[in-house]
């Protein structure tokens, strides 16, 4: 159930400790730590929280948490039949989207100890999980009109109410202002340890660019301006410093990975691609300033290939390039998120057979 409710700048006021740029270590080696599939469905990894703990969705039936490399089912929500996990916080707590009673509608969920947990579940409408604070606070998308029109989406933030387990305050966080109001637009895509959440922004003025909402009192909204020349601009990730990764366009490419730095400008930075391809988009970003991505040959729409990298101070790698030999020879097609640790999830390619894997970068 909902409680409506306001929430101040207090309710983030936390400090993490966290490395500062200067401090980022060198590009390291990784060892290949497979994922497995329950024996019965096919799940690909789709979160991971700084322990390693990672979180995938399964082509059937509800998704999965590996801890140490085993998986366990999250189950269903009653009346379900699937469950995509979205984020998972430092206490392995997973959010994302499930359908329930029955209806298509995706619902936003929590796990529990007695299971998943409808956070909204008398919303009316559809709604999604992307991110949850080590508080129990969740970050998420929600429309009730059921017209699909994109104005009709709200960014939100479900506050626990302590005083009513179970059940969460319903809060909208800000749209961009300016042009005509019908028409403006937002989404989140990951939020941070620290309330800070990104995604995208529309309105008749701008058109469509990152966005970013902050962790004031009042979730302060800003647009994360595209790369020079370019006019279009997503965010995809946040790190715990306030650093945003993503993709703008660019006069020389239809798609280019950005970091946003944690300025009051957010400067972008172009993070490149890797030679001889041709586009680029960012994915996940850590504290140490690490950005993971891919890098696609070809020409929007039909881009012909896609390796994915990792990007430190203005480097740019293959990151396949980067695993231990001892572990045989892998692809890496896709990257789904880097933690503060240097641990990365991604979808890697060994001998025609695709798998799930955990990067750890191997000490130097």
């Amino acid at each position: 159930m909902k409680l409506r409710g306001t929430l101040t700048v207090a309710s983030f006021a936390f400090v993490i400790a966290l490395p500062s740029l200067s401090a980022a270590q060198p590009l390291s080696t990784y060892h290949v730590t497979e994922l497995p599939s329950p024996a019965d469905r096919a799940c690909v990894v789709t979160a991971l929280n700084d322990a390693g703990v990672a979180a995938g969705a399964c082509a059937v039936g509800g998704g999965v948490i590996w801890r140490d490399g085993n998986p366990v089912s999250l189950g269903l929500m009653s009346g379900g039949t699937y469950t995509q996990p979205a984020a998972i916080n430092s206490a392995g707590v997973v959010v994302g989207d499930a359908d329930a009673n029955f209806s298509p509608r995706p619902q936003a969920f929590v796990t529990t100890p007695a299971g998943l947990v409808n956070v909204d579940p008398t919303n009316g409408g559809n709604a999604r999980a992307i991110g949850v604070m080590d508080n129990g606070f969740v970050f998420g998308n929600l429309t009730k009109s059921l017209s699909g029109n994109t104005s009709s989406w709200n960014v939100m933030l479900w506050a626990p109410d302590s005083g009513h387990p179970g059940r969460y305050r319903e809060n909208s966080l800000p749209k961009l202002p300016g042009g005509d109001p019908k028409y403006a637009g937002a989404s989140a895509t990951q939020s941070n340890k620290v309330g800070q959440v990104v995604g995208w922004v529309t309105t008749t003025v701008i058109g469509q660019l990152g966005g970013f909402w902050n962790n004031d009192a009042k979730h302060t909204v800003a647009a994360l301006q595209a790369l020079p020349g370019g006019n279009h601009s997503i965010a995809w990730a946040v790190n715990d410093l306030g650093q945003a990764a993503g993709e703008s366009n660019s006069p020389d490419a239809f798609i280019r990975a950005v970091l946003w730095q944690n300025d009051a400008a957010h400067t972008p930075v172009d993070v490149g691609m890797l030679p001889g391809d041709t586009a680029s988009v960012a994915h996940g970003v850590n504290s140490l300033g690490q950005v993971v991505g891919i890098s696609l040959t070809g020409t929007y729409p039909t881009f012909s290939g896609q390796r994915a990298f990792v990007w430190q101070n203005g480097a740019i790698q293959d990151l396949a390039s980067l695993i231990d030999p001892a572990d045989g020879f892998w692809t890496v097609d896709a990257v789904v998120a880097i933690n503060n640790a240097g641990q990365i999830v991604a979808i890697g390619t060994m001998n025609g057979r695709w798998a799930s894997i955990l990067l750890t970068p191997i000490a130097q």
